[in-house]
């Protein structure tokens, strides 16, 4: 990709960002910025990853990070008319500008939670990719996990007892980014909300639940472990029991003997 000077970076973020009130004069300008700094050769030689559904720009990191540094300032100052440049972000066609658009969300103050909840539904239901999906949600929900946890566990619970499977699933990938913020401390609240979902394991979920177990086992392994030996004794399910397996790397050694011999009981009754 080509080379970022930060200094002439930084100047033209600034003049993108003077377009901000104008929000389809700063779309025309933030894609001409996009393009300037566009990967052509990896778009036009390189195999698209399987996993990644929209095209992309494949930009630098740091441009995503500059760009979210000087207009999270506009977020915060003016959030209804940020929500509108919001919008038109994640309509753009790359990958790029919705990542952009999770992180401006989650710049937008408190006040105005409700909208940032409608648009994290909104989103994930026509998100098709799993990577974007938590990316969506880890970034967009920032306020909101961090100044206002208790109000960010309600949505996740309500989420989490829908009978909608988008709410489930976004419920579910909202757990991630609040287990790896180590400022958040009530680890217990998150075992409750797991899990009925362990006990009864949607297999689409699969992915995000070890995703989940993953984080929990580097956040408080032994906690974890003794949680999931309470499910895996009380079940009888096949999945439960493959997604443990397969997050048995991610323990200390202590913690993944003790799981895995608790799987092997669980597998044996079972069978």
């Amino acid at each position: 990709m080509p080379a970022v000077e930060i200094e002439k970076l930084t100047t033209q973020v600034r003049l993108v960002a003077h377009k901000f009130g104008e929000p389809r004069d700063f779309i025309v300008a933030l894609r001409s910025l996009f393009e300037d700094y566009a990967d052509l050769t990896f778009r036009i030689n390189s195999m698209r990853r399987p996993s990644v559904v929209l095209p992309e720009y494949h930009l630098s990191p740091v441009i995503l990070r500059t760009l979210e540094k000087e207009l999270g300032r506009y977020c915060e100052d003016n959030p209804l008319a940020s929500l509108d440049v919001i919008d038109l972000l994640w309509k753009e066609p790359r990958r790029e500008p919705r990542i952009l658009a999770a992180a401006l969300l989650g710049k937008i103050p408190l006040s105005h939670s409700q909208a940032v909840i409608t648009r994290l539904l909104s989103w994930s239901a026509v998100t098709e990719e799993y990577a974007l999906a938590k990316t969506i949600v880890g970034s967009a929900s920032l306020n909101l996990r961090t100044e206002a946890p208790e109000e960010w566990i309600g949505v996740l619970s309500n989420w989490l007892n829908s009978r909608s499977d988008i709410e489930i699933s976004l419920g579910l990938t909202g757990l991630i980014p609040l287990i790896q913020d180590r400022s958040f401390v009530d680890i217990p609240r998150v075992f409750d909300l797991l899990t009925p979902h362990l006990d009864r394991i949607d297999p689409h979920e699969l992915t995000t639940l070890q995703s989940i177990i993953e984080s929990l086992a580097r956040r408080t392994p032994k906690e974890t472990v003794f949680v999931l030996k309470q499910i895996a004794g009380n079940s009888r399910d096949a999945n439960l029991f493959r997604l443990l397996r397969r997050c048995l790397p991610e323990f200390p050694e202590e913690q993944r003997i003790s799981l895995r011999y608790a799987l092997a009981k669980g597998s044996q009754l079972a069978g």
